[in-house]
């Protein structure tokens, strides 16, 4: 029995859109730059089409012929339609479900930012994270039109449930309603960027990875580890949103620094290429607030790291004890004792690395011109001086104090600020108590039962 030319249409089209599908799952492009009959690679999606045809007959016969529904305004009404369907799935089962919690995080594409828009519920006690689309905030990123981008996005997808609950990269818990949403939408991509020296010593360490991956100074920074019998890491690259990255930075130029130093000298000093950038970058890691400051920062990325962050079998029962945790210690770091030992260790890093810094010592004598006992007094003990010892030991602990107070607390108390205001004591009591909730323990989980109750 012969099918008539419309069902083989169908049956094509069927076909076409299953290729779709598939390249869209495996995340490949579906167009090449020559997609011509003479190229020699004409796209996944139309080589794609090609290899169909050689194993069904019925295709081979359209795909063969001049309208073959294979162009570019083809591909992406397809694409467009196939998405629009997957996207009316997710709002439905949104829809049965009647409530959601919404996952988005904001990241720079190139000339713009986009803000993905995830959505995270329950079906059938099975847990579900879909993605629903991209949204374009280039022309504002503060609270209230991040807010209004995702208000919006949902009534253009007809999503009118509840939002019980809104995260941020996955570990940030922020509960928000319809009145809180201008309150804490607002992404604080890194706390510690609040503090201005802070900014500066993050800058020079991205400088630092864009300058040594150069494939030529690469290559010159491995030998000079060789020679300097130091392990042989690299510097990465910064991560807005991730700790870790920050924390490996920190810790590949400490124990590199000799080797830093020892390139950007030897690139400076060279008669054929005087490096300016070179000049630059050592010009700011050879400032005691770089050293200082960088040094802190180390030490507290470490602490951080100390907490696991990205355990599988994590509830929100044992995040809110986490935080509070994280909270609590940099408190006790909070006093002087703690800021000596770093300071301690500032000052053993700066001899380890044959750092001439103009710290004034405790001995140090800071006058230009040079201080000279009296002839009169050569055959005499001398118990006691002038004042100026006194003077350099009170220029040393003042010079100390500054840092210990304008530079180590204002970073310590940007972390426990910010900490707390996106990990208020409520957030954290409310995350315990769907902990409780979901081990059908009644009596601890009244907070969570309490806030919903319809």
């Amino acid at each position: 029995m012969e099918t008539s030319p419309c069902n083989d249409i169908v049956a094509y089209i069927k076909n076409l859109i299953d290729i779709v599908l598939y390249l869209g799952r495996q995340g490949l492009a579906f167009r090449a730059h020559n997609e011509e009959k003479t190229s020699i690679n004409q796209g996944n999606f139309k080589e794609a089409c090609v290899l169909l045809s050689k194993c069904n007959e019925e295709c081979s016969t359209i795909f063969n012929e001049k309208t073959n529904y294979t162009c570019w305004s083809i591909q992406n009404d397809l694409i467009n339609i196939s998405a629009q369907m997957i996207k009316n799935t997710i709002v439905n089962e949104l829809t049965e479900i009647g409530f959601c919690s919404v996952i988005c995080d904001k990241a720079r594409c190139y000339r713009q930012e986009q803000m993905s828009i995830c959505v995270h519920y329950a079906k059938n006690l099975n847990v579900y994270e879909r993605f629903l689309g991209f949204i374009n905030v280039s022309e504002n990123q503060n609270a209230d039109a991040l807010a209004t981008a995702m208000v919006n996005f949902f009534e253009i997808n007809n999503i009118n449930v509840p939002i019980v609950a809104q995260a941020m990269m996955m570990l940030m818990l922020c509960w928000v309603n319809s009145m809180e949403y201008n309150k804490k939408l607002n992404r604080n991509t890194h706390m510690c960027k609040l503090v201005k020296d802070t900014r500066i010593v993050f800058n020079c360490l991205e400088t630092l990875y864009v300058y040594f991956s150069h494939p030529a100074n690469d290559a010159k920074f491995t030998e000079i580890q060789v020679k300097l019998d130091i392990k042989n890491t690299s510097l990465t690259r910064l991560s807005d949103t991730r700790w870790n990255c920050r924390v490996r930075n920190c810790v590949a130029v400490k124990l590199n620094f000799k080797a830093i130093v020892t390139l950007l000298n030897d690139e400076i000093n060279s008669s054929t290429n005087k490096d300016v950038q070179a000049m630059g970058i050592m010009t700011i890691i050879n400032k005691p607030s770089f050293i200082v400051n960088f040094l802190i920062l180390e030490e507290i990325l470490q602490i951080i790291m100390l907490y696991n962050f990205k355990k599988k079998d994590a509830t929100l029962g044992s995040a809110a004890t986490l935080f509070e945790g994280i909270i609590k210690t940099f408190e006790s770091l909070r006093t002087e004792v703690e800021f000596h030992n770093i300071w301690e260790k500032i000052i053993n890093f700066t001899k380890i690395n044959n750092i001439i810094t103009d710290f004034p010592g405790p001995n140090s004598n800071t006058n230009k011109r040079q201080l000279q006992s009296t002839s009169n007094l050569e055959h005499f003990h001398v118990f006691a001086t002038t004042s100026s010892e006194q003077q350099n030991q009170n220029e040393f602990n003042q010079f100390k104090e500054s840092y210990w107070r304008t530079h180590y607390y204002q970073i310590i108390d940007t972390l426990i600020i910010n900490f707390n205001k996106r990990f208020s004591s409520d957030t954290l009591e409310l995350a315990t108590s769907i902990d409780y909730f979901h081990k059908m323990n009644y009596y601890e989980s009244q907070r969570f039962i309490e806030q919903y109750k319809v």
